[in-house]
């Protein structure tokens, strides 16, 4: 998916915010969303995010180019793709899911 056109923090910023929490003891988990000032800081220390704060991501936000699969595995048929595009059209969902694992 082509992301050339949008701030890399406010990809990181609604990608997490619309993935799946994995609330683990081990994790350091984060219940709440995350800021575009978070996402900025985040970035600071590298673009490939694979779990975040106990929020399953598997993307690399290094290039223009984002691979979506493992994100969309793991979150939902086309999760990646409409988190993005809510960037566009201002419709941004900021209520995380919590996964219910068996």
């Amino acid at each position: 998916m082509d992301i050339s056109k949008y701030d890399k923090a406010d990809v990181l910023q609604v990608l997490y915010n619309n993935a799946l929490t994995f609330p683990y003891p081990e994790v350091d988990f984060k219940p709440d969303n995350m800021s575009r000032e978070e996402a900025s800081d985040c970035l600071k220390h590298g673009t490939y995010f694979d779990y975040l704060f106990g929020r399953v991501m598997k993307v690399d936000l290094s290039g223009n180019e984002l691979d979506t699969r493992l994100y969309n595995r793991d979150n939902g048929p086309n999760a990646a793709e409409k988190a993005i595009e809510s960037l566009s059209t201002c419709a941004q969902t900021n209520k995380p899911k919590r996964m219910i694992r068996p």
